[in-house]
């Protein structure tokens, strides 16, 4: 019964914000960051020790003016009695409702096709959901996801992909979902686009964080959105200050927790801020342009140079899912699966990949469009040898 009622007041208190001036936003963070730690960091012995090691006296911690003298964390400041998860499903589940209002479909189900049932009821997803076992026969998915009407279909996009792949290639009857959400990893554009041509509705991208301290997702223009009553979010470099232009780190301290334990916490994501102060949509909420996951890997090229990958965004548009495959320096076999198959030739992605890298690697490219190819956990799959060999 207390859940339900933090989730009623969690609802209430989105619908009030999301639409305020973005000074009226910042002072409700800055009101609730300071009396988070001014009123409940005595709780926690262990964030009391970094404030007092940053030089801060948690009684008159002063906010935004004083935060980035607190070192940015990649762990929990909490001790072994205290679950900082624990509060998160009231959270969430208000988080995804607001979602789905913002796409006109609040008031229906959410069926989750997951290989991990645990890990979303643990989130607070659940609520006014129901869950398909992930992986079982497309057959039988689809023959499921059609007892249903009215309803959003969510999953990874490696599965939502694959689910495509199936119906495209067998010429089975699309399920009729009236949106999708496409839950964490990055989606290609191609990807996106077999997505909406399948099912012809629109996609909905939501991203969080490990710890689920940060929540973000994408409105009805496709710009993503921090959901910001939930956490104080800061996108910062590697020293912990604020970036203004380009791609930094970012950085979440949740709100939502009587016992603060997550300040300044590493989500391990990279984004690139919107500059745009409003978004089309008419939400008040921070945007954001384009996102990765900070442990982006890298290829050796010719004389063991280090060569990025691409991110999802940035990949060809006709490529839903790659594969990456490096035995030994300076060459790399890809794999490939398209949206609109023979549309280019492999020497035309070969090309691409080329140019993306200053023909710094020599490439193999291959052309799979079996939807057994992606796996369940990404569109973009790497196994790179992990040091130089002479």
């Amino acid at each position: 019964m207390l859940e339900f009622f933090r989730y009623r007041k969690l609802v209430d208190t989105f619908e009030k914000i999301e639409k305020s001036l973005r000074p009226e936003i910042y002072n409700f963070l800055n009101l609730h960051l300071r009396q988070l730690v001014q009123g409940r960091a005595k709780r926690n012995p262990h964030l009391l020790a970094t404030l007092e090691s940053a030089g801060i006296k948690w009684f008159k911690f002063r906010g935004f003016e004083e935060i980035e003298a607190i070192p940015v964390s990649k762990t929990l400041f909490a001790d072994s009695k205290h679950d900082p998860l624990k509060p998160r499903k009231p959270v969430m589940a208000a988080s995804l409702q607001r979602i789905l209002s913002w796409h006109r479909c609040a008031d229906k189900k959410v069926i989750w096709i997951t290989p991990n049932k645990n890990r979303i009821k643990q989130s607070g997803f659940t609520r006014s959901s129901r869950i398909i076992p992930y992986p079982q026969d497309f057959n039988v998915i689809i023959s499921k996801l059609n007892k249903y009407d009215n309803y959003v279909l969510a999953a990874r996009p490696a599965i939502l992909a694959q689910l495509a792949f199936y119906i495209r290639y067998n010429k089975v009857v699309a399920p009729k979902p009236d949106l999708i959400i496409a839950f964490n990893h990055d989606i290609t554009t191609g990807a996106d686009n077999l997505l909406k041509e399948t099912f012809k509705v629109p996609i909905v991208r939501l991203i969080t964080d490990t710890h689920y301290s940060s929540l973000m997702a994408t409105c009805r223009y496709d710009y993503y959105h921090l959901l910001e009553p939930i956490a104080c979010h800061e996108i910062v470099d590697n020293r912990g200050i604020a970036v203004t232009n380009g791609r930094g780190i970012l950085v979440a301290t949740p709100l939502h927790t009587s016992i603060p334990s997550l300040i300044r916490y590493d989500t391990g994501i990279e984004v690139i801020p919107n500059q745009n102060a409003v978004c089309p949509c008419g939400l008040s909420y921070r945007t954001i342009d384009n996102l990765s996951y900070v442990s982006r890997p890298s290829l050796k090229g010719i004389n063991n140079v280090d060569l990025l990958l691409p991110l999802s965004e940035e990949l060809h548009p006709n490529i839903v899912g790659v594969n990456y495959e490096q035995n030994y320096p300076g060459e790399v076999l890809i794999t490939i699966k398209e949206h609109e198959v023979g549309k280019l030739s492999p020497n035309d992605y070969k090309l691409w990949f080329h140019n993306y890298w200053k023909h710094e690697i020599r490439l193999i490219l291959l052309i799979d469009n079996r939807s057994s190819f992606l796996g369940d956990s990404s569109l973009s799959n790497h196994r790179i040898v992990s040091s130089p060999q002479n």
